[in-house]
């Protein structure tokens, strides 16, 4: 005699499919299924088997996953469910701060300003240039845009300046403020 029934997995998409992005730690999901009968699940995850419901996955590795679940009553096997999960790692902080800049009237290095490539959030960027009595003499909310090594329509003379620089990480609440010098010659 076969006894029908039927399994619903709860997952946190209706598209049978989940993106898991892994910056600085593993991250932990839970994955359970809604039966009409009583029985127990099995989870077959890239050939490891779990066992219960409703069960946690860590993911920690880079990588796409499919996890299966059959759950059984009265030794009759449901007709299996699959859901794939694909991990990545989220793009790492990558920037660059030059040191000196020539804005001299040539072809190149006219202007100063930090290159950022990855990791943190355009949209949460200050970035200030001091002057040495502490004056700012520049500053802009936007990663793109440089000094031209003016202040107030003036040119500002060759020397060392200090920049300081507060932004947010893309990946996160975390915010950083760092700070160093530059060198303007003309």
């Amino acid at each position: 005699m076969r006894i029908l029934f039927f399994i619903l997995l709860t997952f946190n998409t209706a598209f049978g499919q989940q993106e898991v992005e892994l910056c600085d730690e593993p991250q932990t999901f839970f994955y359970s299924t809604e039966a009409n009968l009583p029985g127990d699940t099995e989870w077959e995850v890239n050939g490891q088997y779990h066992y219960g419901n409703p069960i946690g996955l860590t993911w920690s590795d880079t990588g796409t996953y499919n996890i299966t679940a059959i759950h059984y009553s009265l030794n009759c096997p449901s007709e299996p469910v699959t859901y794939t999960v694909h991990v990545t790692k989220c793009e790492e902080l990558t920037y660059y701060i030059p040191n000196c800049f020539t804005p001299d009237g040539d072809e190149s290095n006219q202007t100063w300003s930090p290159i950022f490539t990855s990791g943190f959030d355009p949209l949460d960027f200050h970035v200030m240039v001091l002057n040495r009595w502490g004056q700012v003499v520049w500053e802009s909310y936007d990663h793109e845009i440089g000094w031209d090594g003016s202040y107030k329509g003036k040119m500002c003379q060759d020397g060392t300046y200090t920049w300081r620089i507060d932004f947010g990480d893309i990946h996160s609440d975390k915010r950083y403020l760092i700070h160093g010098h530059l060198t303007l010659i003309r």
